[in-house]
């Protein structure tokens, strides 16, 4: 994991270059009003009469320097439209949701749609009108993907301090994911792996909402949502595009000291089979929270009618210890079945069952009043 001295000196960095690019576009129009103002003071100058009777020579050279100062502007306008048609960057003053919906929606077959991200308010408030658009363009044969934090990182909680107050990043991932994962239910019918969700466990310096060779960019000030901060809308073969998608490439592959996890190894986990005669499944599941505090030694597992979780059902009352994997990790914990005859466990029964269906932004209920439901106590890491 990169210390956090270095990760602010590597924002600081692109800070600067982003900052260096904004800034030459405004100096533009600057250069051309100063061009502009010092040619018609030096042709006023120049045809002086005063100037022309007793310094001709003078009224010469500014009258000369007049012409040569409007031939630059006429340069200047045109090599700088000559380059702005080559790269064109613009900026927006926040990110704007509805034309990067639309422009997902018109994706045509082999287009890419790349979003990085923190989380995505853009999901979260206008969930419906993505999930329609990103149907729209898997069917139209475009792929998709989609770069966010893992909640439990360095990195989720230091973005948390940094919008404390502003944002909840926390709630904002979890809603996220409960949203991605339901549409990756639906684009999996359509074509599958079209839509590819990740998990980043590294310090982003960029947020990116790319479509087809456009993207709009923008930093994570500290303070500050970036969705609600100045933008850049840049073309993918702009040397900063090209920077841009070549550290959403690096973040997607990831490390062996900051991995990145798709969705599905988070959102369920998966026993380790007792027996060669049974095959396993996912499984969907809660951390314990109390007091809005995640409790990550602690979870609760629901089961299906599967022979497999019947058969754990019964046989964990009699162990220790179960091993399962999740994140791409092996772990161990104590399970429990909870059982609703037992008093003292109705009221836990409960609670794990709305925790379930709050992580996975399932409709109140819809578990049932008595689902079968295990607690896993005491989790660790297994380290092989």
């Amino acid at each position: 994991m990169e210390r956090p001295a270095q990760v602010d000196s590597r924002e600081k960095h692109q800070l600067e270059r982003v900052l260096r690019i904004t800034r030459s576009v405004k100096k533009q129009l600057f250069v051309v009003i100063f061009l502009f103002s010092a040619a018609i003071i030096t042709v006023i100058f120049g045809i002086i009469p005063v100037v022309r009777v007793s310094y001709p020579l003078i009224a010469d050279f500014l009258l000369g320097l007049s012409g040569n100062l409007l031939v630059a502007i006429i340069i200047f306008i045109f090599l700088e439209r000559g380059i702005k048609s080559l790269h064109p960057i613009s900026e927006t003053r926040s990110l704007p949701y509805s034309e990067f919906i639309e422009n997902v929606r018109r994706a045509n077959k082999g287009d890419r749609i790349r979003i990085l991200e923190t989380f995505s308010s853009l999901i979260n408030q206008s969930h419906l009108e993505f999930a329609k658009a990103i149907q729209a363009a898997i069917k139209a044969g475009a792929e998709v993907e989609v770069l966010l934090f893992h909640p439990y990182s360095a990195g989720a909680k230091r973005r948390a301090e940094q919008l404390k107050g502003r944002a909840n990043v926390p709630e904002g991932i979890r809603k996220n994911l409960a949203y991605l994962y339901e549409l990756r239910s639906v684009t999996e019918h359509i074509s599958p792996n079209s839509l590819q969700v990740r998990l980043y466990t590294a310090l982003p310096s960029i947020q990116m909402y790319r479509w087809e060779e456009w993207a709009f960019v923008s930093l994570f000030p500290i303070g500050k949502r970036s969705d609600r901060t100045p933008n850049l809308k840049v073309p993918m073969d702009n040397p900063f595009g090209s920077y841009v998608d070549e550290a959403f490439e690096e973040l997607w592959k990831g490390t062996d000291e900051a991995p990145t996890i798709s969705i599905d190894d988070h959102m369920q986990l998966q026993f380790i089979v007792p027996s060669p005669d049974l095959t396993s499944t996912s499984y969907f599941f809660s951390y314990n929270e109390e007091n809005d505090q995640v409790d990550r030694t602690n979870c609760y597992v629901v089961g299906d009618n599967s022979l497999f979780f019947f058969f754990i059902y019964e046989d964990v009352k009699e162990k220790e210890n179960v091993t399962f994997l999740l994140d791409n990790k092996k772990w161990c914990a104590e399970p429990h079945v909870l059982n609703p005859k037992v008093s003292n466990e109705v009221n836990e029964l409960i609670h794990a069952r709305e925790l379930i269906e709050r992580r996975y932004g399932w409709a109140k209920e819809r578990l049932g009043p008595s689902p079968f439901i295990l607690r896993f106590k005491d989790i660790k890491e297994v380290m092989d």
